[in-house]
């Protein structure tokens, strides 16, 4: 699959989730493993990655595709896992 398939289909899930009341910012807050999971699932390709940080001791869930780092407020990736705006928020 290309790069854009991964971007439809995180595209396509923000939508589902927004009908669902869940803007891209609330699934990183709490639900990002679930929304990972989703991605995978429906890509069947991919990798779940995952760390912990200090700002209050929080996890975070995000899938690795050919060479980028994408989530719920990244559809369109970036090419390293500290640019995700979670970590940017958190000073990771």
């Amino acid at each position: 699959m290309e790069r854009k398939d991964i971007t439809a289909i995180i595209l396509k899930l923000l939508q589902e989730w927004d009908n669902r009341g869940f803007s891209p910012y609330s699934i990183n807050c709490g639900y990002c493993d679930i929304f990972a999971e989703q991605v995978v699932e429906e890509l069947r390709e991919g990798e779940i990655e995952e760390t912990a940080f200090h700002a209050n001791n929080t996890q975070h869930v995000w899938v690795y595709y050919q060479g980028k780092y994408y989530d719920s407020e990244v559809p369109f990736g970036v090419d390293d896992w500290r640019e995700l705006p979670i970590f940017l928020r958190n000073g990771v």
